[in-house]
């Protein structure tokens, strides 16, 4: 007899709509999660509880990518050699190339990835990828109480003032690390990172995005966290009082060599993208585009290339959060899952939340009382030049800004600016 009304005597919960159900889906993939973690977040994210066989047909339904089904050799071949390209370096392994195409919706074996980048990278390449090539600190297993109770901020000075050597300009990044599950909670490019009314903001940035804050930050001490700790502390008091600042205290400092969370993720960046993009903006010395010496040269280099930046950020954050961290067995915080998979369902590993919810209201007026607003801590040019910049990058089809396009880019506004600012005295070296 036909079943008509669907009923299988088994409550799956609410089946989230087509589009929220496809979303969910393709993250997944993108996170190549197993098919039990895709459950596992279908039934954290939307309380929608299924077995493997209707996880196969939704699947199917939304035609979801698989690397069972990659795409024809000669397409995977290219897909694999494009992301090859974008890394000169070689910095990046087979996992990374798989991930960061993952991202895209494609899906390939790693075992077809490797097999590609044997053929067509040197060997010198792999052997500098080798594990071990560093000497390494003695450490000890990390241990936390759960997700959210403790996060790691640092600041980054590799594309600083002093790293770029470009006559006074550079980019700072502050960053923000989750330590139970390794997320990147929150990373941003800003003036200086030793601005301790800029850190404060980017503080409250952080807080803002999750609407909550951590029970505790590690930071590796220095005055720019002096703003960061007061706001911290007050929103703990203000919004977790049943939690005793002796047994949980707010804050900790510590040597940076052993603030290992955020510091490994400074690591990643400088392997994956850091030591790329430098190589990029520093051909800006002998180009003859960029000169310290010319207003609108040097204004232009920091209305682009801080943008640059933030956008190879935010593709280095989405492939860290869902790339899957290796299995170590001699750890005691999760391993062998992605980082947003541990975050977003902590009691697939025994963990439980720590958030401590902050409403805007209470944001709002802590950054009221930060000496210089949030607009200035992040200026990086004048109000009239930012105008006259945005209008002509727009009228130039706003293009992609990214390391590969970002002097082209730069020489495709420069001579307009030139002459709308009427430079046309001699440059000045310094």
């Amino acid at each position: 007899m036909v079943n008509a009304s669907g009923s299988n005597g088994h409550d799956n919960g609410t089946r989230p709509d087509d589009n929220q159900l496809r979303d969910a889906l393709f993250q997944y993939a993108r996170e190549n999660l197993t098919r039990t973690q895709r459950l596992a977040r279908l039934a954290s994210e939307f309380d929608y509880h299924i077995k493997e066989t209707t996880l196969k047909s939704l699947n199917r339904q939304f035609g979801v990518p698989t690397s069972r089904k990659p795409p024809p050799r000669h397409l995977a071949t290219g897909h694999i050699l494009d992301q090859m390209g974008k890394d000169p370096q070689g910095r990046r392994g087979p996992s990374a190339i798989k991930a960061r195409l993952a991202q895209d919706d494609i899906q390939i074996p790693r075992s077809t990835v490797r097999a590609t980048m044997k053929c067509n990278a040197p060997p010198e390449q792999a052997n500098n990828r080798q594990p071990g090539r560093r000497n390494k600190i003695l450490r000890v297993p990390l241990t936390t109480h759960g997700v959210f109770y403790e996060v790691h901020a640092d600041g980054h000075e590799k594309l600083g003032v002093q790293a770029l050597d470009m006559g006074g300009v550079g980019m700072d990044i502050y960053g923000v690390v989750e330590k139970c599950s390794s997320r990147i909670m929150h990373m941003v490019v800003l003036p200086s990172s030793r601005n301790s009314n800029a850190v404060g903001h980017v503080y409250l940035d952080f807080v803002g995005v999750y609407g909550a804050t951590a029970m505790r930050i590690s930071v590796d001490g220095g005055t720019e966290t002096s703003q960061m700790f007061g706001d911290h502390a007050a929103l703990r008091q203000q919004f977790a009082p049943q939690y005793d600042f002796e047994v949980h205290p707010p804050w900790s400092s510590r040597k940076s060599v052993h603030n290992t969370r955020i510091e490994g993720t400074w690591t990643q960046w400088q392997d994956h993208s850091g030591r790329t993009v430098r190589e990029e903006i520093v051909k800006g010395k002998d180009n003859g585009l960029y000169h310290p010496g010319s207003y609108v040269r040097r204004s232009l280099f920091l209305w682009v290339w801080p943008k640059v930046v933030q956008n190879e950020i935010d593709g280095f954050v989405q492939y860290r959060n869902q790339n899957r961290l290796r299995k170590q067995t001699a750890k005691s915080l999760p391993s062998g899952a992605t980082p947003n998979m541990i975050f977003y369902s902590p009691e697939c590993y025994g963990y439980n939340r720590w958030d401590v919810s902050v409403p805007k209201e209470a944001l709002d007026a802590l950054r009221s009382q930060i000496p210089i607003s949030r607009k200035e801590a992040f200026r990086w040019v004048d109000d009239a030049f930012d105008l006259e910049a945005h209008v002509l990058y727009q009228s130039l089809g706003a293009p992609k800004l990214d390391t590969q396009t970002g002097w082209a880019v730069y020489e495709s506004m420069l001579p307009a600016l030139l002459e709308k600012f009427n430079e046309n005295v001699p440059v000045i070296f310094l």
